[in-house]
């Protein structure tokens, strides 16, 4: 399964994909405090249920349980692409581009590898 999220201008747009949102660029620019060509990657799980985030530039970074990926933006230029393993149907591939955000259910993910590039 593959989600392709694009959208144009300052258009908010929402899209449910199973337990994954989407969001468009007005919700990433709030959430963006890292460089353009990089993805922010939000990790949440373990002991302490608790969440984290950091900056991820070109190249792949794989998250595991108990730590899973609960929300990913790709910042400014960056393209980036989520594989998510999982219950169905929460596992696939999800394409993130100009700007755009995805949430995840991350109870439900058992791994997420992120791949980054400048789009």
């Amino acid at each position: 399964m593959v989600g392709r999220l694009v959208v144009r201008g300052s258009v908010i747009a929402a899209l449910g994909v199973g337990s994954v949102v989407a969001f468009g660029p007005g919700n990433a620019v709030a959430d963006a405090p890292c460089p353009d060509g990089t993805a922010r990657i939000f990790v949440a799980g373990g002991h302490d249920d608790e969440s984290t985030d950091t900056c991820q530039g070109p190249g792949s970074v794989t998250f595991s349980w108990p730590k899973a990926v609960s929300k990913v933006c790709a910042v400014g230029s960056a393209k980036a692409v989520v594989e998510i393993s999982g219950a169905k149907p929460y596992a696939g591939t999800y394409e993130l581009v100009n700007g755009h955000c995805a949430m995840f259910n991350y109870k439900k993910v058992d791994s997420a590898t992120i791949t980054v590039s400048r789009g």
